[in-house]
């Protein structure tokens, strides 16, 4: 699949890491499926 970002690269398979923030808290989530583009590693 082409990947939405970029325009150039496909996306594979992949993993990647969620940060998410609320207030003062940070939760960092490693190791989520996704597709991840072979041009610049965007998820």
């Amino acid at each position: 699949m082409m990947c939405v970002i970029c325009k150039n690269g496909e996306t594979k398979p992949g993993k990647a890491t969620v940060i998410l923030e609320r207030g003062e808290m940070t939760l960092v989530i490693k190791g989520v499926p996704a597709e991840v583009c072979s041009n610049r590693g965007e998820a």
